[in-house]
């Protein structure tokens, strides 16, 4: 490409990019569904160890929400889940966990 009036020359040296950038809607369009499916199965599996783990912390997430209807059977049903996760045993893990940090925490080297 010339610009006759300056009398520089253009050139395309971005043409490769350009046309990978204009790639199809479609292509653009899956990659994104791929990456929200991703995220999603990402932040279930991080809720789902977290009700495991940390149930102790689900009851009192479970205790400060608003009075009513559906707080009381939340409440319900996070104690009942928290008993189950102190019978099968994950539960005591986090406590057991955070002891021995802080053991190696105060030892002196």
């Amino acid at each position: 490409m010339d610009d006759r009036l300056t009398g520089y020359r253009w050139l395309p040296l971005g043409l490769p990019r350009i046309q990978f950038l204009r790639s199809p809607a479609k292509v653009r369009i899956s990659e994104t569904r791929a990456n929200v499916q991703a995220c999603i199965l990402i932040l279930a599996m991080a809720f789902a160890l977290m009700g495991v783990f940390n149930s102790r912390d689900l009851c009192s997430f479970a205790r400060d929400l608003p009075g009513g209807w559906l707080s009381d059977q939340l409440v319900i049903g996070a104690d009942r889940w928290h008993d189950l996760m102190l019978a099968l045993g994950p539960a005591h893990l986090r406590p057991a966990v955070r002891e021995l940090f802080q053991t190696l925490h105060g030892m002196s080297w």
